[in-house]
């Protein structure tokens, strides 16, 4: 009972890391809304960045990207690990708790990081410049809702039956 419970929590571990891979972080430097958003030329431009200030953006989020890199690589050798344990005879269940605990600082270790980068990309901006680049970011997603609507309509005005006259 003890080992299916110890194989059920590695188990739920790898299925979550697993899930995880599949999507990238929320915020990720390069993958939050504001950042990525400030990163194009033309909005840069429209909310008033200078060129000192767009350099150090990029060079910010470079510096997230590379560390938080590293960090998912050490992860991913500590998840090969960890199943590596259970392929022995007998499994340590002290390795397997110790492999867990460094999964999961790892993980933490990652998102720090993102979100440090995040932050630094972030504090770069005046808040002026902040709350135009947030506009624009609601005025995008409201033109992308409208772009999926009218597409979602013309999808469906396909699928009607042809009126007979």
């Amino acid at each position: 009972m003890k080992l299916f419970s110890l194989m059920a929590v590695v188990a739920l571990v790898g299925a979550t890391f697993a899930a995880e891979a599949k999507r990238p972080a929320p915020r990720e430097p390069g993958n939050d809304p504001v950042v990525r958003l400030v990163k194009d030329r033309k909005v840069a431009e429209k909310i008033g960045l200078t060129k000192e200030q767009i350099a150090q953006i990029k060079e910010l989020c470079k510096a997230g990207d590379d560390a938080a890199k590293a960090l998912r690589e050490k992860h991913k050798q500590a998840m090969e690990r960890n199943a590596a344990a259970f392929e022995a005879d007998r499994i340590d269940e002290n390795a397997v708790m110790a492999a867990i605990d460094e999964i999961y600082d790892l993980r933490k270790a990652v998102v720090k990081e993102q979100m440090k980068a995040v932050i630094a990309a972030k504090n770069v901006l005046s808040p002026e410049q902040l709350e135009k680049a947030k506009q624009e970011l609601s005025a995008k997603i409201a033109a992308d809702e409208a772009k999926r609507a009218a597409r979602k309509a013309a999808k469906e005005g396909d699928k009607k039956p042809a009126e007979k006259n």
